[in-house]
């Protein structure tokens, strides 16, 4: 009896630990991620939006490279690589103007995870307008 315990307790014990391990796992991907696989991105800005959720909100950029692949890229503060601007960085980004982007972290769409964007380059401005023809 006391042997069924004593193992019914070792069981338990180790179960315990392997659940926090795993909830720690997940508490420590997405921002592991986020600051990963670190590259750059050229593409024309063709639009931004802020997604709202129960408790959080998101700066979404949506964009197209020279060969129409179409990408969604957030952006987000960063402890992990000390990045705390992200408004001002979404602020300054215009659409219909192309830049090179260095980005993190990879797509989940089951997650909805996005890539991060943490620094840009404009390349070109205003791509998508035309210009006005005086007469």
């Amino acid at each position: 009896m006391y042997k069924k315990r004593m193992a019914r307790s070792l069981f338990t014990c180790i179960l315990s630990i392997v659940g926090i391990i795993i909830i720690f796992g997940i508490m420590f991907y997405r921002p592991i991620n986020k600051v990963s696989n670190k590259r750059e991105v050229t593409a024309i800005v063709t639009d931004k939006v802020v997604k709202n959720s129960s408790n959080q909100s998101r700066y979404l950029v949506f964009t197209e490279d020279k060969e129409g692949n179409i990408n969604t890229y957030e952006i987000t503060d960063s402890l992990l690589a000390g990045r705390f601007n992200s408004s001002d960085l979404y602020a300054s980004i215009k659409i219909g103007s192309e830049y090179k982007f260095e980005i993190g972290g990879s797509r989940n769409q089951f997650l909805s995870w996005y890539p991060n964007i943490y620094f840009y380059e404009l390349i070109e401005e205003n791509l998508g307008q035309q210009e006005e023809i005086e007469e």
